[in-house]
């Protein structure tokens, strides 16, 4: 942080709220495009939470630091992705942050959008080749998280990518386990066939 704790607030509060001029103004005035607030989030962070697509945009522009980590170990990435921020995923995509770096409790922005159910964050996340099986501190994929929260859309998606359909949780369950425990029988109808089609790498029309 800086030596004046109004400046700071200042800055986080113009990111927050979307005031793009407030913005602009201080990082003409040299402002620490990084400096962290007390819970180690940066002006990036919070604006990537906020929705303010605007605000991420201008400090991807001034070459803000795109992968910093709070004291979670949230990245700007995880949270946009975790928020349903559609847009601002992209910005960040094409500014090529990193798209696997895992927070305190192995979260990932895929994972984060896996089951938040935000299916066209996950979308594009798969097109920008983020590590589909990635596991959680729990051994848990997007893929498994998915199909445990029911949400069809997102595992015909990672179906459709070609995520590990075999891994299994710290308690020894796969994706399919987890559907046919809950009874998500439309999930179960589609692991079970990806598993009966994997040996045919032409034939994935079904998860369209």
């Amino acid at each position: 942080m800086s030596t004046d704790p109004s400046t700071d607030e200042k800055w986080f509060d113009a990111a927050r709220h979307n005031d793009n001029d407030t913005i602009r103004r201080m990082i003409e005035a040299k402002a620490d495009l990084n400096t962290q607030n007390k819970n180690g989030n940066t002006a990036l962070r919070l604006a990537a939470i906020f929705g303010c697509g605007g605000i991420v945009q201008i400090l991807v522009d001034a070459k803000a630091e795109l992968n910093t980590q709070n004291k979670g170990g949230d990245t700007v990435l995880l949270s946009a992705a975790r928020n349903g921020h559609g847009g601002i995923v992209q910005i960040l995509v094409e500014a090529k942050a990193e798209l696997n770096t895992q927070n305190k409790f192995g979260g990932t922005a895929l994972l984060s959008a896996a089951y938040w159910d935000h299916g066209g964050v996950v979308r594009a996340l798969v097109k920008a080749k983020a590590d589909l099986d990635t596991q959680n501190e729990y051994g848990e994929t997007a893929l498994l998280l998915a199909a445990y929260w029911n949400h069809e859309g997102v595992v015909r998606a990672l179906v459709k990518a070609k995520a590990n359909l075999r891994l299994q949780s710290r308690n020894g369950y796969t994706a399919l386990d987890c559907a046919a425990h809950y009874e998500h029988n439309s999930i179960v109808h589609v692991l079970q066939n990806a598993l009966g089609h994997r040996g045919n790498r032409d034939n994935f029309e079904t998860f369209k």
